[in-house]
């Protein structure tokens, strides 16, 4: 995808501060991670490779935007290639690990696999055709300026980088919440229902520790979406303004560093030897009472991450 140029003036100033502030969290984020992420190192699959890369990916994404926005860039139009690339992949990347995730609950069900995998690829489509779509803004200026793409249509901005993936995400989340539901040990009534869904109720630990992470997760993008779509319908300044810029970036951030803490509780949770000695047996990610419940907990093993 691309990335926003803040309008002209203190704006810039703005955008630069944000940028920086952006990059500081998520290096935060790994410094205080390093131990769960050495775990994560001792199980390695698939989705371990792609959590990496959802994060390398971020980090260098925001990086490259600070370096352009704060100091000067001789070859803008490349480290522009690189910044949108780096966007891209981890948008891509962090999309994939709730893939995984909705694929291992659903485990079995190609229809369901099928509709999640259409619309994962319907995200990868959108931010691809705004990364088509964007420009330099001096790719022969002075060196003294800053490397920032033109702006690129506000509306399929927002759509592409923002309301896709929240779309993705809240169908992902309905899909889960539905299916640990199944898994309630209690006679489901309105209010025992109403219990499972809201606090997770009635569940094994290790569902209910699903259900909440989905919960925490949902909730930070729907707040993050409301500010963006705000932003997006304030009349201030023309094109890509500062306030629609900072907060679709700053969305991107916290969607990635979010789906990447809900990977690491599951992923460690499920390797914990009283989890998957006192919760797989009781846990089938299917209906209750099905004879499936051994396959699926060897597909827990090999596919449930977060």
């Amino acid at each position: 995808m691309t990335t926003p140029n803040p309008d002209a003036g203190h704006d810039s100033s703005g955008f630069s501060y944000v940028m920086v502030g952006i990059t500081g969290a998520i290096v935060w984020d790994i410094v205080n991670s390093i131990n769960a992420e050495y775990r994560l190192i001792r199980r390695w699959s698939l989705s371990t490779l792609v959590y990496f890369l959802s994060r390398s990916a971020t980090l260098v994404a925001f990086v490259l935007m600070s370096i352009g926005n704060t100091s000067q860039v001789q070859d803008c139009t490349g480290s522009l290639h690189a910044r949108t690339a780096m966007f891209l992949l981890s948008v891509s990347t962090t999309s994939l690990l709730f893939l995984f995730r909705v694929h291992a609950i659903y485990y079995g069900n190609r229809y369901a696999a099928g509709i999640f995998i259409f619309l994962w690829t319907c995200v990868i489509s959108g931010s691809v055709a705004i990364a088509l779509a964007k420009g330099s803004n001096n790719g022969k200026a002075a060196p003294s300026d800053s490397c920032s793409e033109t702006a690129v249509n506000i509306i399929t901005l927002v759509i592409t980088s923002s309301i896709l993936p929240m779309a993705l995400d809240f169908i992902i989340f309905l899909a889960v919440t539905w299916r640990l539901f199944q898994n309630a040990h209690v006679t489901l009534t309105l209010k025992h229902g109403l219990k499972v869904m809201m606090f997770g109720a009635f569940l094994p630990a290790f569902s209910r520790a699903l259900l909440q992470d989905s919960q925490i997760y949902f909730l930070c993008n729907v707040v993050l979406e409301i500010v963006t779509l705000i932003a997006f319908t304030t009349p201030i300044g023309t094109g890509l303004s500062f306030y629609t810029g900072t907060s679709v970036l700053v969305h991107l951030a916290v969607r990635n560093l979010m789906a990447c803490r809900v990977y690491r509780h599951t992923k460690l949770q499920l390797g914990s030897r009283d989890v998957v000695s006192s919760e797989q047996s009781s846990m089938a990610f299917g209906a209750p009472g099905t004879d499936l419940e051994s396959k699926r907990e060897t597909s827990q093993d090999r596919d449930v991450q977060s």
